[in-house]
């Protein structure tokens, strides 16, 4: 929006300079016609033998097509000498009905005056002169004026079509090149920025090959080499856990706040006999016996609600499921992790079965010592 605002502002001001050249042009170019017919006039009226051909002379000049009238003003009594209207001819000056030749006359004389109304498409044009002509003694030393009107109708409209063109090239020239500055920051920042975005799609989605392509520009390759730095971080972060999870004894499971299973290591395969593939993506409810498998996602909301837990961060014994229904004791140590925003519940398990076995065995040896050790002090008794 910003750019088209710009090239808008820089379009309008563009045009509207060339326009004003345009319409300079205009004038001077009517200028000039009107100027040509009235010193073609003025020399003419100077060397008339008489007033009837001046007035002749006026009505030949004035024959042009794009005249639409012309007057010869002068002499002592400021007459109508000739004009291409027979009625005029005759007229005093000031009974003439043209507003700018009667603006033009003042006390001192008259002055010269150009209009252009763009309205009827007329441009006037009032050019004082002298009157020199010794054929006619009684105008001689006379000022007088000419008054030139002339149809500018078709060079208004060229100019106006100019003025189109103008301002369509110009607007084409300017969007040509926002065109071309949008593909080529398309080209050099968007596209690059897009598969960035898509090499942190694929590492969401578990594909760890993928890695930053080489950027067209040497900003966002310094972005790209800092997340490939990033990224293979992370993975030799990732590697040294899985092979410190995956190489543990102990059986290691990681959850969500829902209870579902995110990570299922070996020895979590090995104590309940249920493969990763089938235990991640499930609740954790199921390696539990009851009354703690249906009120195990009463206790994680319950914990979320009130950050009151009674498991966390020491160890306990509990009773666990394994696949086919067989429980097993389990020495039991849960941690909590934070991810950004999500809670995760990471618990440590291993097999008490051998342990509980030889305390048992460790309590009956007890047991029998000190019943053997009762008989004895019996009989030395």
């Amino acid at each position: 929006i910003a750019m088209l605002a710009a090239g808008a502002t820089i379009t309008f001001g563009a045009t509207t300079v060339a326009n004003f050249q345009i319409e300079d042009a205009l004038r001077h170019d009517l200028q000039q016609h009107a100027e040509v017919y009235a010193t073609a006039l003025a020399q003419q009226a100077n060397i008339a033998t008489s007033l009837r051909e001046v007035e002749r002379l006026t009505y030949a000049v004035g024959t042009s097509r794009e005249i639409r009238s012309l007057a010869l003003v002068g002499g002592a009594s400021d007459l109508t000498l000739g004009a291409t209207r027979r009625a005029w001819v005759g007229m005093a000056r000031s009974e003439l009905p043209e507003p700018l030749l009667q603006a033009a006359w003042r006390a001192s004389g008259c002055e010269p005056l150009r209009r252009l109304d763009h309205e009827r498409s007329i441009y006037e044009a009032v050019v004082p002169f002298l009157l020199t002509n010794v054929n006619l003694p009684e105008l001689l030393d006379q000022p007088a004026a000419i008054h030139v009107a002339l149809d500018a109708s078709d060079r208004i409209a060229a100019a106006r079509q100019t003025e189109r063109l103008l301002l369509f090239g110009s607007a084409a020239t300017i969007g040509a090149t926002l065109l071309i500055f949008l593909l080529l920051t398309h080209q050099q920042i968007v596209r690059p920025l897009e598969r960035l975005r898509a090499v942190m799609a694929r590492r969401g989605q578990g594909d760890v090959t993928a890695r930053p392509r080489p950027a067209p520009n040497a900003e966002l390759q310094s972005l790209g080499d800092s997340l490939r730095d990033l990224l293979d971080r992370l993975d030799r972060v990732q590697a040294l856990q899985r092979a410190v999870v995956d190489g543990a004894a102990d059986a290691i499971v990681t959850i969500d706040a829902h209870g579902i299973v995110r990570q299922w290591n070996e020895g979590a395969e090995v104590l309940f006999g249920l493969r990763a593939a089938d235990a991640i993506g499930g609740n954790i409810s199921r390696v539990m016996p009851e009354p703690h498998r249906g009120a195990h996602d009463g206790y994680l909301q319950r914990y979320l609600e009130t950050g009151v837990g009674r498991v966390l961060g020491f160890a306990r014994e509990v009773l666990a499921q394994r696949a086919d229904g067989t429980t097993v004791p389990v020495g039991l140590s849960i941690s909590e992790a934070r991810v950004g925003d999500e809670v995760l519940f990471v618990g440590v398990m291993r097999d008490m079965s051998d342990e509980l076995a030889a305390r048992r065995e460790l309590q009956q040896a007890k047991e029998t010592a000190d019943q053997a050790a009762a008989a004895k002090a019996a009989f030395l008794a």
